[in-house]
């Protein structure tokens, strides 16, 4: 019956946890027939975009690779790494650096991997 109340207490937990509208997140998501395949991708990429950051994307955090939600589906193994920012430019010029890097994961062939720009899991 308080709406106004409800809203703002949930935009305040939202705030403190730092997701949307507070934070902009972007998500790799992997998936192949075998997990080692979709590891190995991931730890390369990991790798990858925690040199980025060091290097030149300071006001952007990113995750261990972890599995999915749905860790199998349809006969795939899938899992993820999330990466995020207060600063939408900031993820956007880390994500164009990130995506040149990603074609020269050896292996990446095998794998069927995607970013999804705030995901509506997020939202």
């Amino acid at each position: 019956h308080d709406y106004e109340h409800l809203a703002a207490t949930l935009l305040a937990e939202r705030r403190m946890a730092a997701l949307p509208p507070f934070t902009h997140i972007a998500l790799l998501a992997a998936e192949a027939h075998e997990r080692a395949a979709v590891d190995r991708f991931l730890a390369s990429a990991h790798a990858q975009a925690t040199e980025l950051v060091a290097a030149a994307h300071a006001d952007v955090e990113v995750f261990a690779p972890v599995s999915a939600l749905l860790a199998r589906r349809a006969g795939f193994e899938r899992a993820q790494i999330a990466v995020q920012s207060e600063r939408r430019p900031a993820l956007q010029r880390f994500l164009a650096a990130w995506l040149a890097t990603l074609a020269t994961v050896p292996g990446q062939r095998r794998v069927r991997w995607a970013i999804d720009v705030d995901p509506a899991g997020f939202g």
